[in-house]
């Protein structure tokens, strides 16, 4: 619900068109279907935004490879499928700002609030761009 998010993609989402492969897919606990530790959150402004979005996490590690216990976030466009110009990213369901995140083990609040912090900032950011471009 953040107003810097344009889209966020994760199976366990209600809407996610792979819900119901995933589902069937995914182990079941106390607590129901898991749906896996990977969100993708696309913010708005493209690339950039979503390379600056992932500069500003304090707490999730920057990678290009994810997994292991530490959050860690990329930024889709310019790491795992730089080789793809926006058109090819585009057709493929991936925003030029998309950052994936491979959920670790670090308290949910915490992660909330980095990323929540980042995309403030992301907003300053251009904020500041829109009035000295006026």
């Amino acid at each position: 619900r953040h107003p810097g998010v344009a889209r966020v993609d994760y199976p366990g989402l209600p809407d996610h068109p792979g819900r119901e492969t995933a589902r069937r897919l995914f182990d079941s606990g106390p607590e129901g279907t898991r749906f896996g530790a990977i969100v993708t959150i696309t913010p708005h402004g493209g690339a950039a935004a979503g390379m600056a979005l992932a500069d500003g996490l304090r707490l999730a590690k920057v990678a290009t490879s994810l997994g292991g216990t530490h959050t860690l976030a990329g930024h889709i466009a310019s790491t795992t499928h730089r080789q793809m110009d926006e058109r090819a990213l585009s057709a493929a369901g991936i925003g030029a700002a998309a950052v994936r995140f491979s959920v670790g083990l670090e308290d949910a609040d915490d992660l909330i609030h980095d990323v929540d912090n980042a995309l403030t900032a992301l907003g300053r950011v251009r904020e500041h761009e829109g009035a000295s471009n006026a």
